[in-house]
């Protein structure tokens, strides 16, 4: 008789300490992992809740997709080929890097617009890379075009975190 009621309590205790413990809650529609030369990662896709840590050399939100995508909204040179920028990172936090190849210095500038249409930031670009500050500006997204002459010659569309 002992040793039933310590069975019956025993069971009550799991039974109770089952129902109050806690674990990740999510909703999740797919799922993998993802291997690579460097390591692996597991990801899923539909969760809903997330956690952000950041550094000094970053930052990185867990348990959320991440926009990655570079965008090259519009490019009006004829010289195309001749012309390589990019923009990254992207999503970007403090900084963007703007690099510069196939083209000359002279009479060119950035122009970082918000989704209206309304003028951010502008300057001139002087050499091949330039870091252009992103910290002061709130999470949105934004176009950086490049002007050449004050003539389009390439738009990026850039997510600031």
């Amino acid at each position: 008789m002992k040793h039933k009621n310590t069975l019956l309590l025993l069971f009550h205790l799991l039974l109770i300490g089952s129902m109050c413990s806690n674990a990740q809650s999510s909703v999740n529609t797919s799922g993998n992992t993802a291997t690579g030369n460097s390591g692996n990662t597991t990801y899923s896709i539909g969760q809903l809740v997330y956690t952000t840590q950041t550094g000094t050399s970053g930052a990185t939100s867990n348990g959320v997709q991440q926009p990655s995508e570079i965008s090259i909204v519009l490019s009006m040179i004829k010289n195309e080929h001749q012309l390589k920028a990019t923009a990254f990172p992207n999503p970007t936090i403090d900084f963007l890097k703007l690099d510069i190849k196939g083209v000359e210095f002279s009479n060119l500038k950035y122009r970082i617009t918000d989704i209206n249409g309304k003028t951010i930031t502008a300057n001139r670009i002087t050499k091949q890379q330039t870091h252009i500050p992103m910290q002061n500006l709130t999470t949105a997204t934004y176009f950086v075009t490049i002007l050449k002459k004050n003539k389009n010659i390439k738009t990026f569309k850039i997510f600031k975190q």
